[in-house]
């Protein structure tokens, strides 16, 4: 587990934790995630809650083990279509963003 606190951007570098199994990252102030999140395809819950995040990225398809995304408390509008490709996924917790 890897958990960092008041954090505005994370580096494209965090592709590199290949082996992690869950990341922690409520109550930062980040505004995006990195592209290379989606090269840690061993991620099976991903926590990104209140923060300012206003999409996600579109590699975030590539996480098939993904099987909680927890989002809460953004400013998304809405998700990307390679949402579709998370066929492990149990929970997906947007409550408190501005998705129509």
């Amino acid at each position: 587990m890897y958990m960092l606190r008041t954090v505005q951007s994370l580096p494209e570098a965090i592709g590199y934790l290949t082996s992690l199994r869950k990341l922690y990252l409520d109550d930062n102030q980040l505004r995006s995630l990195p592209q290379s999140i989606g090269d840690i395809e061993s991620l099976i819950e991903l926590s990104i809650c209140n923060n300012r995040l206003e999409e996600l990225p579109a590699s975030i398809g590539k996480l098939v083990n993904l099987s909680v995304l927890a989002a809460d408390g953004n400013n998304l509008t809405s998700l990307p279509p390679e949402v579709l490709y998370l066929k492990a996924l149990k929970r997906l917790s947007l409550a408190k963003n501005i998705i129509w």
